[in-house]
């Protein structure tokens, strides 16, 4: 199904420059950025109609809107920055995930914060992701578990068990995460600055995505390498200078939804700050990160010969995953509120 509004959208993917120059927001603070920019795939548009048709098939999509389809487009362009140089079916595969992901964390965000019970939060999470364990849905979201099952059928045989386990178990850490932001949303809870630190490394899923980074370019690194102290920090750094950004330019849309979960809305209530200053302050605390990445670079261990090759593609993927981030954040309909009206 290639009709007029899925042509129009595919052609903006094709020349980004100019529709991402309109929307560009100046309310938010620089943000430090080291990494160089990485061109997109150059399947790019492909991507983006096969996604559209995907999600259309598989009944995601809440409506026909203009706006819709541009987030749709905006999900698949950040797919094809984050993973530049992965074969095309595999990046579909994670093009799909992500279209499908953040589609649902809007219907569990609106749950939450609706004042769903967190029970209710966490029934509804673990039906729905229980199809990557082969367990039947029961739940109320019956086409997001098939859609979800469909991409696990693509990428689960392209992995070896112990990669599936490890994205299982980061899943099960995203679901907790939450599960603990609907008990703050229904205690009237703001978390401290400490609190939300650790559980934001869950509830970003960047974990997840660092797991398609192996997929995505085949080669798949063993536990003991991912669990060395080194390393694990290294990932741990890089999901917070990815959560910080993704608060810092998700701020606008989390205050309209009235949502707590954010650095800068913690960091005004915990140190009794105005928007200015917490902004701000929340830059400082990403940049430091970015400068801590860099440092935990230089200082990784060696293993074997292949091993370290592996973990140089590994490290790259994440370097370009952050700059990806960083330039689609300052373009995506999802957090630049002004344009998604307008479309």
């Amino acid at each position: 199904m290639t009709d007029r509004r899925l042509k129009t959208t595919a052609a903006a993917t094709s020349a980004p420059q100019a529709s991402e120059a309109r929307v560009k927001t100046s309310e938010i603070p620089a943000l430090s950025c080291p990494f160089p920019v990485t061109p997109s795939h150059p399947r790019t548009e492909a991507l983006t109609l096969g996604c559209l048709e995907w999600a259309r098939a598989r009944e995601l999509l809440p409506d026909e809107s203009e706006r819709t389809l541009s987030k749709v487009q905006s999900y698949s362009a950040l797919a094809a920055r984050c993973y530049p140089s992965a074969p095309f079916e595999r990046l579909a595969a994670i093009c799909d995930y992500y279209s499908w992901l953040f589609f649902f964390d809007d219907v569990c965000e609106e749950l939450s914060l609706d004042g769903a019970a967190p029970e209710t939060v966490f029934a509804l999470l673990t039906d729905i992701y229980g199809v990557l364990r082969g367990k039947p849905t029961e739940g109320a979201q019956p086409r997001f578990a098939a859609a979800l099952a469909d991409i696990w059928a693509r990428i689960a045989p392209a992995c070896p068990l112990f990669w599936q386990e490890r994205l299982l178990l980061h899943v099960d850490d995203y679901i907790q995460g939450c599960v603990w932001e609907a008990q703050n949303r229904s205690l009237g809870r703001v978390p401290s600055r400490a609190v939300f630190e650790t559980m934001r490394m869950h509830t970003s899923t960047m974990y997840e995505f660092w797991d398609f980074i192996e997929y995505a370019g085949d080669f798949f690194l063993p536990d003991h390498v991912i669990h060395e102290p080194f390393v694990a920090e290294l990932l741990r750094t890089g999901n917070a200078v990815a959560s910080f950004a993704n608060d810092i330019y998700s701020l606008r849309k989390e205050t309209e939804n009235r949502d707590i979960h954010n650095l800068v809305i913690v960091l005004e209530h915990e140190a009794k700050l105005d928007r200015a200053s917490a902004s701000l302050r929340a830059r400082v605390i990403h940049d430091a990160q970015v400068r801590h990445f860099l440092e935990l670079e230089r200082r990784l261990p060696s293993f074997d010969a292949e091993t370290d090759g592996k973990l140089t593609r590994y490290v790259q993927g994440i370097r370009t995953w952050l700059r990806a981030n960083y330039d689609w954040s300052c373009v995506t309909p999802r957090y630049n509120l002004d344009e998604a009206r307008a479309s």
